[in-house]
């Protein structure tokens, strides 16, 4: 069974119990004392995709990055911000 909680920086995670074996090669991989984090705060997520907080807030904003709340904290989901850096538009190059 996966718990959920909070570790000391913040961040939602889940905690594989006692049997690796049931979860994702991932979980496997790294034995049953591997975290995933499955939700950050705005602050990670700035830091982690390398924006600003006016950006992030922005975006949600303009509902092209869906956030949740959990009491007083705005959290977004892993899979929420890979679908968002997904749709972000590639930089094309003009060959000369």
């Amino acid at each position: 069974m996966i718990q959920k909680s909070t570790n000391p920086l913040g961040l939602w995670i889940n905690e594989p119990d006692q049997n690796p074996a049931q979860y994702e090669p991932e979980y496997r991989a790294n034995g049953p004392t591997a975290f995933a984090i499955v939700a950050f705060s705005i602050d990670t997520f700035c830091k982690r995709y390398g924006v600003g907080r006016t950006l992030a807030y922005g975006e949600i904003a303009a509902g092209r990055l869906r956030a949740i709340k959990v009491g007083r904290r705005t959290l977004i989901t892993q899979k929420d911000a890979d679908q968002w850096l997904a749709k972000r538009p590639a930089i094309t190059v003009a060959v000369i």
